[in-house]
């Protein structure tokens, strides 16, 4: 891998994956719907020779039309973060998400069309989460575990769509999926990066309704596997990036309150989860066997270095 291009290239993981592949001689096309100044600053980079920042002023066709006229990127891996909408949508309606399927279908005609390498989809766990819900009926008698329910299965039927129109437009895919990704200044805008800033200013640590398992993981090692899902990803693989160390969010909080504050710990609560639940956290392997990447640091290690 030569050159890349990111679609979503100002929203968090887009620019810490803007800066790991810069850290690595590829050469970017970053791709957002913020200006310039907001992206450069943002990149908190000396000047790049290696990357060429692109806004979406428009509709998304007339951009990617005029694009692939004036753009050679032949041979490039597109990285597809761009999911539209105020807060990721997680609180959108099904008319809003179908939008960002519309998005991805675009995309990745787009990337066909221009002769890339690879289209790699980087999403999101709530999409194996909410299938396996599906899957195993457990739809028929309790509610979904999370509220974003139409978020979810637009996730879902966007990893769907990918594997149809890769084998429509002959293009290599790759889908890679993940949790929750922290830096460790918890500079990002989630509502689990906010919580532990209130964790160590002595707040209440916030009720949490949310009971699905998820695995929070360090910004610059889910970047990396990124960068090398790129280089050596199979076609039709489907990554989970972690090392499959899970918990609810819930005793995630408390774990982080305990460390700060051995003198005044909580109580964990009990977790359940099912054995289907748990298969959907141990196909890291595959990342491993693949690319040789592996997650080295668990969530002890990861809040050590955000205290």
């Amino acid at each position: 891998m030569k050159n890349a291009i990111i679609f979503g290239a100002t929203g968090y993981i887009g620019i810490a994956l803007t800066k790991s592949l810069l850290s690595n001689d590829i050469q970017v096309l970053a791709i957002g719907r913020k200006s310039q100044k907001y992206f450069y600053d943002k990149l908190s980079l000396e000047h790049n020779k290696n990357v060429d920042y692109l806004q979406i002023n428009g509709d998304l066709e007339s951009f990617l039309n005029k694009l692939s006229q004036n753009t050679d990127c032949k041979g490039s891996v597109l990285y597809h973060l761009a999911w539209s909408g105020v807060d990721r949508l997680t609180n959108g309606g099904i008319r809003k998400q179908i939008k960002n399927l519309s998005i991805t279908s675009q995309i990745l005609s787009f990337a066909s069309e221009i002769g890339c390498s690879k289209f790699i989809n980087l999403s999101s766990q709530e999409e194996a989460i909410f299938q396996h819900y599906i899957q195993s009926a457990q739809w028929k008698v309790k509610k979904y575990s999370s509220s974003p329910v139409f978020y979810a299965g637009a996730k879902l039927a966007n990893a769907e769509l990918v594997c149809l129109l890769s084998y429509l437009k002959k293009i290599d895919y790759v889908n890679a999926r993940f949790s929750i990704a922290l830096d460790k200044k918890l500079s990002g805008p989630s509502f689990v990066a906010e919580t532990f800033k209130k964790i160590k200013n002595k707040e209440p640590i916030p009720e949490v309704k949310n009971t699905q398992p998820c695995e929070i993981v360090l910004l610059e090692e889910l970047v990396e596997a990124c960068y090398k899902i790129g280089l050596h990803g199979k076609h039709m693989a489907d990554y989970y990036l972690g090392k499959g160390d899970i918990d609810t969010l819930e005793n995630y909080f408390i774990k982080f309150n305990n460390l700060l504050y051995p003198n005044q710990t909580k109580s964990l609560s009990q977790n359940s989860f099912d054995k289907g639940i748990l298969e959907l956290y141990t196909i890291h392997q595959a990342l491993e066997n693949d690319t040789g990447f592996i997650f080295n640091k668990d969530f002890t290690h990861l809040a050590r270095e955000v205290i």
